[in-house]
């Protein structure tokens, strides 16, 4: 669940990305798994699906390096864009289905949020 007030807009990193409607601090929680909105799948599952369905939760979802499913956010969380410096990142800390996502750093009000992906999915491919 996002737990921070956000909008989608368009990005000039890729398509649509997700930013900040008021600043942010540093070590705030931006998003945290919720069980019953969020979708764990299990990597049998997803091996079932349409072609169609697997590209979805790829491009929208990811692969978890915690769980070993497939997660796919039934918000705009969705929306956070690549980058290798991102001003969001994971709290390792909190032991919980997947971690959750928290302000690596101060964000200010209309900046992208952007995230480094590779630290919760080894096979992301941009």
């Amino acid at each position: 669940m996002l737990l921070i007030n956000a909008s989608v807009r368009p990005s000039s990193i890729h398509g649509l990305g997700l930013f900040a409607n008021k600043a942010i601090p540093e070590g705030t929680r931006i998003w945290q798994y919720s069980p019953g909105l969020d979708a764990e799948i299990d990597p049998a599952h997803f091996e079932k699906l349409s072609q169609r369905g697997k590209d979805f939760i790829l491009f929208y979802g990811f692969l978890s390096r915690k769980s070993g499913n497939y997660h796919l956010s039934y918000d705009n969380v969705r929306f956070i864009n690549h980058a290798e410096q991102g001003n969001v990142t994971v709290d390792t800390s909190v032991d919980d289905v997947e971690y959750p996502l928290i302000a690596a750093r101060d964000i200010q009000a209309g900046e992208e949020l952007t995230q480094n992906y590779y630290d919760f999915d080894n096979n992301h491919q941009l």
